[in-house]
């Protein structure tokens, strides 16, 4: 025994010169880093198709023929433009053929003017407005293969006023009214460089900031943690729609609004909470109003109370001096 222990040293065998103990040293980062890599290829291609699955246009059945059949009630003048990155853009303008007023109306995630917006063509109509009914880029008839999430597409909402004005001259007065991810883009676009002879603008449950949209529809729909998979998907939005979730965001573009707006949100939205209201309106720079509809679910408030709807978008356009 004593000369087994001399030749292994007192130690053991675990210990002798730090060989075994290297080797399985040398193991263990061998398997951390090959679980690593599946967790980065893993986290890569979740991001991906949830990526996809949000942004990215449904080409089977999709966005860009979802306005097919809808022309049948709702007459008016197919138009066409050139975004800034030369998109070709689309939208119905419908109403009022000599009003002197236009309302730009701009629809929510995955839908289109038309289907969105008709509902709110004859209120309009009666209030002495033409309406234009305009396709984000990647839905109705615009052209497009990822959503601007409101970001790329506040700058269609400028393009959309410059065309306007162009058409019908310097007299001319433009509304911005959007619904959901459009009320983001009218928001968001009020940071920018608009044009005079746009107003006032109407935001109907808009997210106050698309990072924490998603975050949020990343618990609720997906059941996931936002870490790191947002982190994820905001690289590949970066790469392939080309602008950031975090770079323009509603809540700080309102803080340099110039004109009216108007805040209208249902207290019963689970899609974006009604507390995203309450912080645009406390952000926004210029004279602001907040209607909280009673009840009302996501994008539901004028179909919650018609007769209340009306009546403060109504007040609201007087109060901004365009009725």
């Amino acid at each position: 025994m004593k000369k087994g222990l001399d030749s292994w040293g007192e130690s053991g065998p675990f210990f002798m010169d730090g060989k075994v103990e290297e080797l399985s040293m040398r193991k263990w980062m061998k398997y951390l880093a090959g679980a690593g890599g599946i967790l980065t290829a893993a986290d890569l291609l979740s991001s991906w198709f949830i990526f996809q699955g949000l942004l990215g246009s449904q080409k089977s059945g999709g966005l860009r023929d979802n306005r097919d059949g809808q022309t049948d009630d709702c007459i008016g003048e197919e138009l066409e433009i050139r975004a800034f990155d030369g998109t070709k853009l689309s939208g119905l303008l419908t109403g009022r053929e000599a009003s002197d007023k236009t309302v730009v109306f701009v629809h929510g995630y995955r839908g289109n003017g038309l289907r969105d917006g008709r509902a709110f063509v004859p209120m309009y109509d009666r209030y002495g407005f033409q309406v234009l009914l305009v396709d984000d880029r990647c839905h109705g008839k615009s052209e497009g293969n990822y959503m601007g999430f409101g970001c790329l597409d506040r700058l269609d909402c400028q393009s959309w006023c410059r065309y306007l004005v162009e058409r019908f001259g310097e007299k001319h007065k433009i509304i911005l009214h959007g619904v959901s991810m459009g009320a983001a883009a009218v928001l968001s676009s009020l940071g920018e460089k608009l044009p005079s002879q746009v107003k006032c603008a109407v935001s109907d449950c808009s997210f106050a900031n698309g990072w924490e949209e998603l975050r949020h529809q990343l618990r609720k729909r997906y059941h996931l943690p936002a870490f790191p998979i947002l982190n994820t998907v905001e690289l590949y939005c970066r790469w392939k729609a080309g602008y950031s979730l975090k770079e323009y965001s509603p809540v700080t573009q309102v803080e340099k609004s110039e004109i009216p707006v108007l805040f209208i949100h249902g207290d019963a939205d689970e899609l974006v909470p009604v507390t995203m209201a309450y912080q645009l309106y406390h952000a926004c720079a210029s004279e602001k109003r907040l209607y909280i509809a009673s009840g009302a679910a996501h994008a539901k408030s004028y179909q919650s109370d018609e007769a209340v709807y009306e009546k403060i978008v109504r007040q609201f356009l007087k109060d901004s001096g365009v009725m």
